[in-house]
């Protein structure tokens, strides 16, 4: 996920990344700008998936971007003043952070960001049910390697995949380790998303595999996976109440 910040105090830009890495290592700083002017030239060749941003920057109100540029982020803002609440929702902002604050309040807006992510995929994929042929909309079987051995095994037997140094990697319930020429966010498309949940930036677990979520940090669970890892699978926090209902379904 790649997350913008728009921040002019340099010592809580750099608290606020610091923070969101330690809740979750798969975010992705994509920028750190502090002016109004900076913000719009970025907007105008660059994306991300959610954004921080104080409503007082160093050359005036972080409002001031929305007039010069469309966005459709959802935005999280920073501010030491209240009085801009109902200006912020009436852009496109689902959480609203008064300073000072601490870290279960960056939690907390990250669980509502995933909540609301998790429900419109969950909508669009229902949406796709209807245009798309079932049965062919998610692949069922695929070619795995195995040293020089091709072999073709169904999806519902792969407990989960793993991406280690730019190869991917399907590991069977069984234990065999293969080898399948493909990046994980491309397969994480043809997988059925009700039998697949994509744990980090190097797993995808089936859900026939999952053993037990175990509480390992403030902000992070370990999964317990069958058959075990070599490492420890970790999960954020801001995701684990989409996983549950994930897992639950």
């Amino acid at each position: 996920m790649k997350v913008l910040i728009i921040e002019d105090e340099e010592l809580l830009c750099d608290e606020l990344e610091q923070n969101l890495l330690e809740i979750d290592p798969d975010i992705e700083i994509c920028g750190k700008l502090d002016t109004v002017k900076e913000s719009i030239e970025w907007f105008r060749t660059n994306e991300c998936h959610l954004i921080f941003m104080d409503v007082h920057l160093g050359d005036g109100s972080c409002f001031d971007i929305f007039k010069e540029v469309n966005i459709s982020t959802p935005v999280i803002f920073l501010t030491a003043y209240e009085q801009y609440l109902q200006t912020a929702f009436d852009i496109n902002s689902i959480a609203y952070i008064l300073k000072p604050y601490d870290k279960d309040n960056i939690i907390k807006a990250l669980e509502k960001y995933h909540n609301i992510n998790t429900y419109y995929s969950a909508v669009s994929l229902e949406d796709q049910k209807v245009i798309k042929d079932k049965n062919s909309e998610y692949v069922h079987r695929m070619m795995l390697r195995l040293g020089r051995v091709y072999k073709p095994i169904n999806v519902s037997h792969i407990a989960y995949f793993i991406a280690e140094d730019k190869y991917l990697y399907a590991i069977t319930q069984d234990g065999r380790k293969f080898y399948y020429d493909s990046t994980l966010k491309e397969l994480q498309e043809k997988l059925d998303p009700r039998m697949f949940f994509r744990i980090n930036r190097s797993y995808i677990v089936n859900k026939k595999s999952v053993n037990e979520l175990v509480l390992y940090s403030n902000s992070r669970y370990k999964l317990n996976l069958t058959p075990e890892t070599e490492e420890l699978v970790l999960l954020s926090s801001t995701k684990v109440l989409s996983f549950k209902n994930w897992l639950l379904s």
